[in-house]
């Protein structure tokens, strides 16, 4: 019969035979020695008799290994590349024939902006893909200006109006992506005047405050198509309306938006339109903005080349940004049985509230986002929890500040601090997110079981910090951070004859 020491070393070189786990020990221990990687290559009992012993079992003992292992994984949790991606609302992934093309053309010579033959190729590329992106919202072409990212496009629109119109009036919502609110913000500082819109606990613009903030001076109204955190589709269609006769120029922020909804800029009524890549699946560093009448901005930036955005253009990244266009495709339907499914399981959990639940259903599962607000427990004990899963997270406890959105649609703070967003894309299975809310219904109860809260919603100022992070990512222990949690394991540590090892 063989010995239990026996049965725990042929365990522990099991473990180092694998590399995620070979590749921790030996940055744990720095080991350079050769006689440790050709164990790692061929893990018999004669390359292991090579093992420098006094490197890898300082304390002379197969526990000590093991409990690094386990202090290295186990306690750390999951693989990244095991985690589950619901944070579709920050970036989806890129598509392969987007990634391909931007290959392709990255290794073609030339810059557009000259006038040889191959500068008029990479024009040619540029011009074929602002027709794309144009057909898309029922643009033209010449109205398409490329950018590196919806937040360049949105400071175009609002400065370009704003220096057109000097001390003018200017309109947008409380829950602008703060791309747009720093913009106003910042004008506000310069002369213009700014009604920021009042929203009600749904996150709807209310547009009876839009028609009484008009004056004779407005002269540009900027609301988000679809809110990247609550998931809420705007009436831009009642907003264009009322836009057009007064003659105000409309400017919507549609990175979220783009791909997913119907965008009609002559249907809406729309003059300035912010699109960005990465939410369609094209790389990061590609964006648009779309303006209808170039003549009634003005550029804030000068150089050569496009009158807005002027400077070398990246080839490659506006030929990936067409071909993703071309290739997304949304399906309603599978976000809506997401949404479905997801909601469901959720309504099972106490004291667990979707925000903005009650809208029309056209109003909601366009996106595929889902704010959920949890009552009784800390999100970063949720986090850790949920750790399997990759999702946006935001606290209004421990003195850290609530988003701007929360903020408008919930302006007495009488929802709970622990605040999730879960959003997801048309490849992902209903089952997948009745995983999750199965999971975090467990995590959930168990916490409240533990009393992890307080009334006072009190946190130390690194658990605080931990919380603000706009989206959480598992990171597996450091070697150092995995070492400290075994030398306290090791105090606890019986006689010998009496070792306890866990079972891996």
């Amino acid at each position: 019969m063989k010995s239990k020491g026996m049965w725990r070393r042929k365990i522990a070189i099991r473990l180092l035979s694998k590399q995620r786990y070979f590749e921790e020990f030996i940055g744990a221990y720095g080991a350079q020695d050769r006689s440790v990687h050709v164990a790692h290559e061929d893990p018999s009992t004669e390359a292991t008799q090579k093992l420098p012993k006094e490197r890898m079992f300082r304390k002379k003992s197969i526990e000590f290994l093991l409990l690094l292992m386990l202090a290295t994984h186990q306690l750390a949790g999951e693989d990244k590349d095991e985690v589950i991606y619901f944070d579709a609302a920050a970036s989806l992934p890129i598509n392969q024939e987007a990634l391909r093309e931007f290959m392709t053309v990255a290794q073609l010579d030339g810059n557009s902006s000259g006038i040889n033959p191959h500068a008029k190729h990479l024009e040619k590329i540029e011009k074929q893909a602002a027709q794309v992106v144009a057909d898309k919202i029922n643009g033209q072409a010449h109205q398409i200006h490329f950018c590196s990212s919806a937040t360049m496009a949105n400071n175009m629109a609002i400065l370009g109006v704003a220096r057109k119109n000097p001390g003018c009036h200017l309109i947008t919502s409380k829950i602008e992506h703060k791309s747009v609110l720093n913009v106003f913000r910042h004008l506000e500082k310069n002369g213009h005047e700014v009604t920021y819109l009042n929203v009600d606990r749904r996150g709807s613009v209310d547009l009876e405050h839009l028609r009484r903030s008009i004056r004779g001076n407005t002269k540009l109204i900027s609301v988000q198509m679809l809110n990247s955190e609550t998931g809420t589709l705007q009436d831009l269609k009642t907003i264009g309306k009322i836009s057009r006769h007064h003659k105000i120029l409309l400017h919507t922020d549609a990175a979220q938006a783009f791909g997913k909804c119907d965008i009609d800029v002559d249907d809406i009524g729309i003059d300035l339109v912010t699109m960005a890549g990465h939410k369609i699946g094209a790389p990061k560093g590609i964006a648009a903005l779309y303006i209808k009448d170039s003549s009634r901005l003005s550029p804030i930036l000068f150089g050569s080349g496009d009158d807005f955005f002027p400077g070398s253009k990246p080839t490659e990244l506006i030929a990936a940004f067409a071909v993703a266009v071309k290739n997304f495709q949304w399906n309603r339907r599978r976000i809506a049985e997401n949404f479905a499914a997801l909601g469901t399981e959720l309504a099972k959990i106490d004291k667990v509230y979707i925000i903005g639940h009650r809208l029309p259903p056209e109003k909601m599962i366009v996106a595929g986002i889902m704010l959920v607000s949890v009552d009784g427990v800390l999100l970063v004990d949720v986090l850790e929890g949920m750790r399997n899963y990759s999702f946006s997270a935001g606290c209004s406890c421990g003195g850290q500040e609530r988003s701007n959105v929360l903020e408008a649609i919930d302006p007495e703070d009488k929802l709970p601090s622990c605040i999730i967003r879960i959003s997801f894309s048309d490849t992902q299975e209903p089952q997948q997110l009745i995983d999750f809310a199965q999971q975090l219904k467990r995590v959930v109860e168990q916490l409240r079981r533990e009393k992890s809260i307080t009334k006072g919603c009190q946190q130390d100022p690194a658990a605080s910090a931990a919380s603000t992070t706009s989206s959480y990512h598992h990171q597996p222990l450091s070697p150092d951070t995995a070492i400290k949690i075994l030398a306290e394991a090791l105090k606890e540590r019986k006689p010998p004859g009496q070792s306890d090892v866990p079972k891996i």
